[in-house]
């Protein structure tokens, strides 16, 4: 399970490809609850539960693309989901050897 460190649910990789993330649900901003749970409802977004925790993801990434509003927007902030993505990536790297991270 990738879990995104904010509250996005799709990233970019380096094949331009969108792949999903999975957040959890209490750190999306409360006001767009009853969309996200209207997407769950419509089977394109899975809520789970793990260890007393609720988690939201993309039902399937081959969605991801098909969406016209959100293709147009994922292809539009391409470049800041790599940044963001590779950030989090670093931020990780430092915390797994112990070192200071200083963007």
């Amino acid at each position: 399970m990738r879990l995104s460190s904010s509250n996005i649910l799709a990233q970019v990789n380096d094949k331009r490809e969108f792949v999903r993330l999975t957040a959890r649900w209490k750190d999306l901003d409360q006001q767009a609850h009853p969309i996200l749970e209207q997407f769950v409802s419509q089977r394109l977004l899975v809520k789970t539960e793990r260890d007393s925790e609720i988690f939201v993801e993309v039902a399937h990434e081959a969605i991801l693309p098909l969406l016209g509003p959100l293709k147009q927007w994922l292809n539009a902030s391409v470049d800041i989901l790599r940044w963001r993505r590779d950030i989090d990536r670093d931020q990780n790297s430092a915390l797994d050897h112990k070192r200071r991270w200083s963007g």
